[in-house]
């Protein structure tokens, strides 16, 4: 099996490996929230970062002393990130 992938380029294998898991979430063969997250080749550090803490506390219901636990850092850290995430997204004053 192994010399059989060295005949073909890798982004042919992950198209493949990423159809066949298509279709066995398509037939039910496997839960669909397994705890996996598909990033992108190109996402930065600081977007991968808040995809994964935002996906963590989605699958904690929004609890952040939970997802913190989970994510090895503080609550604290997660505070911090939620406030500095809402000062970014504001919008400017109108003039």
């Amino acid at each position: 099996m192994q010399t059989r992938f060295l005949n073909h380029g890798w982004a042919q294998i992950l198209t493949t490996v990423w159809q066949k898991i298509r279709a066995s979430l398509r037939a039910g063969h496997i839960e669909q929230n397994v705890g996996l997250i598909l990033i992108p080749l190109g996402t930065t550090l600081a977007q991968v970062e808040g995809i994964v803490i935002e996906r963590t506390l989605t699958a904690c219901g929004g609890d952040k002393e939970k997802a913190a636990k989970i994510l090895g850092v503080s609550a604290r850290t997660l505070y911090r990130r939620d406030a500095a995430k809402k000062v970014i997204t504001k919008s400017p004053p109108s003039a």
